[in-house]
């Protein structure tokens, strides 16, 4: 068998190695996973020095999203990954993230010159291979403890709180919705018609571009229901464009 204490150890290793030096006992985390809570407890009295707000930061039970209470201010996983990406992106690197990442990202990467690359959830050959090698050296992207460490050594370097980062981000707003289907996958392309749509080997799923935002529509791998992503410059509309396809979707269950 493979020694897991081992592996453990290096990722604990790593993470410390990207934790900035103002994490101390009065940095707030939370997670429901016990065994998460237990890792993080181990590591972060081993920091020194002073405390970064009164940020709390809430971890996915799968330990790979993250969230942040500040101020009671709620910040989302898609805006906290945008710090992120958006100090990559300024000190001249690329960035990797999932196909699923909201559009917004490129607009970082064209301000600075650089790209967003994206890989799919399950490739069929080696269109997404620079996606994924990228991937590979930023964990920060799938992992929300390395996210945390990330957002407060951004914090520590700039001298700022997290709702100043997030103030910096463009107003974009973001609607997840997943929806049952009792058709082929295949059909989604019959669905969305004449609305401008975009496929190919390095395309998840299907793009829908509309004059005021955009929605993706990706089909699980069982094929019993869809991803759909909105994204919009104001939250009504993002919640418009997601509930019209929605509504075009339960029409055609209700053909089926």
């Amino acid at each position: 068998p493979s020694d897991m204490s081992g592996v453990k150890h290096l990722y604990a290793q790593a993470v410390v190695a990207s934790a900035p030096e103002g994490l101390t006992e009065t940095s707030v985390f939370e997670c429901e996973n016990p065994a998460i809570m237990n890792f993080i407890s181990c590591f972060i009295t081993k920091s020194a020095a002073e405390d970064k707000g009164n940020t709390v930061f809430r971890i996915s039970n799968d330990g790979t999203k993250l969230t942040a209470v500040y101020d009671e201010k709620n910040y989302c996983y898609e805006k906290l990954l945008a710090v992120a990406c958006n100090d990559e992106l300024s000190k001249g690197k690329d960035v990797a993230v999932p196909y699923d990442s909201p559009e917004f990202f490129d607009l970082f990467a064209a301000k600075y010159g650089r790209r967003v690359y994206r890989y799919l959830s399950h490739p069929v050959d080696g269109a997404d291979s620079k996606a994924r090698q990228l991937a590979a050296k930023q964990p920060f992207v799938r992992d929300g403890i390395f996210l945390a460490m990330k957002l407060l050594s951004i914090m520590e370097e700039r001298n700022c709180d997290i709702d100043k980062l997030v103030s910096e981000l463009p107003e974009r707003y973001i609607v997840r919705k997943t929806v049952k289907i009792n058709f082929s996958p295949s059909y989604l392309f019959d669905l969305a018609g004449e609305m401008t749509a975009e496929t190919g080997n390095n395309r998840e799923g299907i793009k829908i571009i509309r004059n005021n935002g955009s929605l993706l529509v990706i089909p699980e791998r069982d094929g019993t229901s869809v991803r759909m992503l909105a994204e919009s410059d104001t939250a009504e509309t993002a919640e418009e464009i997601c509930a019209g396809f929605e509504e075009i979707i339960n029409n055609a269950n209700d053909k089926v």
